[in-house]
């Protein structure tokens, strides 16, 4: 392996490429599907950045953005790119958190989680 093959983002930098674009067609499905600020990602998506659900309801899993979010925040911690982290990483996935609030719902009266979101 070459030195510059271990060089921090270098295999991660086609991920980010990938969740810029799927930040802005996310959007469309957080706000289309779930009438949600953020963005969603389901299950699937390929070259043309689809985050909307696919395959029938078991497509139906809304949480891809939170979760490929992960990566972006394991990339500051491992390299401290501030510049990084305000300019790319942070929007991405402070959009994904915004998603989750708005896609949560509390547990109804009388339900074992009454009270819990």
């Amino acid at each position: 392996m070459a030195r510059g093959d271990r060089e921090p983002g270098r295999v991660h930098e086609p991920l980010f490429r990938m969740l810029e674009d799927l930040h802005v067609t996310g959007a469309k499905t957080a706000q289309t599907y779930y009438r949600c600020r953020g963005w969603a990602l389901h299950h699937n998506t390929d070259l043309w950045r689809a985050a909307a659900p696919v395959d029938g309801p078991w497509g139906i899993w809304p949480m891809g953005a939170a979760w490929l979010s992960q990566d972006l925040w394991e990339h500051y911690q491992f390299t401290g790119d501030a510049d990084f982290l305000r300019q790319r990483g942070y929007p991405i996935m402070k959009d994904a958190a915004l998603f989750i609030l708005d896609f949560l719902t509390p547990a109804p009266e009388g339900s074992r989680f009454a009270g819990n979101w």
